[in-house]
């Protein structure tokens, strides 16, 4: 059994954005399960650390401990779906593309109302309730605690009037 605790950090600052660099430390002192004593805390300096994220859900972790250099690429982890199923109340906005008549391509609309969403794993549906029904289906996409969620009009669904 470890009598002590051994750590490794880094204090970093962000030099710019998605970019943090700097020291790293290696430190001991007593275990979780002994009375604390400041006297038997040690540090120093080990190295170097820098983290780089290259996307919202990917990063490069660089770190330098006693001369050895690691490089490794990390990701954000889904230990499970986030499930948004339920009514809500709120505001649609969303923006048409892709319309088989061009001249609705770019139109703007705000709708607010009550929101149905009925959510299976990566496939979702959308039904807001305002003065006409209005149905969206797509897809889910989740990284970790971040979530994405693309979304169409069936060809058949008709399109609600434009809010002022």
């Amino acid at each position: 059994m470890l009598n002590h605790l051994v750590q490794l950090l880094a204090t970093c600052g962000a030099s710019r954005p998605f970019f943090f660099s700097g020291d790293a430390y290696e430190t001991h002192g007593p275990s979780f399960g002994q009375p604390f004593d400041s006297a038997l805390v040690t540090n120093r300096k080990v190295g170097t650390a820098t983290f780089n994220a290259t996307q919202g859900n990917a990063a490069t972790l660089t770190y330098s401990i006693d001369g050895v250099t690691v490089t490794k690429s990390i990701q954000r982890q889904t230990l499970r779906f986030l499930d948004f199923s339920g009514l809500f109340n709120g505001i649609v906005n969303y923006q048409l593309s892709s319309c088989s008549n061009p001249s609705l391509n770019g139109q703007q609309f705000v709708l607010p109302g009550q929101l149905a969403i009925l959510q299976s794993g990566a496939e979702y549906k959308m039904v807001l309730q305002t003065s006409d029904t209005c149905s969206f289906v797509g897809t889910y996409a989740q990284t970790g605690q971040l979530a994405q969620r693309v979304a169409h009009f069936p060809a058949t669904t008709a399109l609600p009037e434009r809010s002022p």
